[in-house]
C-alpha cells in the first residue's frame, strides 16, 4: 500500500487516486493511511517499526512489512452519510446495493 491509500499491486494501475469511485478498481480509499498503519503496528508487539514508519514511507521504497498476528478486516459500503457539519450527503450507488436494502426496509421486520 502507497502512502496515499492505493495498491500498486492491483491490475489496473493509475486509477486510485481518480476522484470518480467506479474508476478506482479494487482501490480501498484511505484517510491517515501512516497514522493507522503505525496504530496497527504498534498495537502489534511492533513499537519500533511503528516509530520508524515516517522514516520508512519519507524514503520512497516499497516496504513489505508482516504484522505477528491477523488483523480482522470490514469494509463498509455507504451511499449516504453525514458530514463535518451533520448534513445528510447522498452518493450514486455504483454498485446498485441500496435497492435491495430499501426493498428490506420497506417490507419492514418479520420476525
Amino acid at each position: 500500500m502507497r502512502q496515499d491509500g492505493g495498491d500498486d499491486s492491483l491490475p489496473v494501475t493509475g486509477t486510485c487516486s481518480a476522484q470518480e469511485r467506479s474508476f478506482s478498481s479494487g482501490c480501498v480509499r484511505l484517510s491517515r493511511a501512516l497514522e493507522l498503519a503505525s496504530w496497527v503496528l504498534a498495537n502489534g508487539g511492533q513499537v519500533e517499526t511503528a516509530r520508524r514508519l515516517p522514516e520508512i514511507a519519507d524514503s520512497g521504497a516499497t516496504v513489505t512489512l508482516q504484522l505477528t498476528s491477523p488483523l480482522p478486516t470490514f469494509l463498509v459500503y455507504f451511499t449516504a452519510f453525514t458530514d463535518a457539519a451533520g448534513e445528510v450527503v447522498f452518493r450514486r450507488d455504483i454498485y446498485q446495493r441500496d435497492a435491495v436494502l430499501i426493498a428490506a426496509l420497506r417490507r419492514g421486520s418479520r420476525s
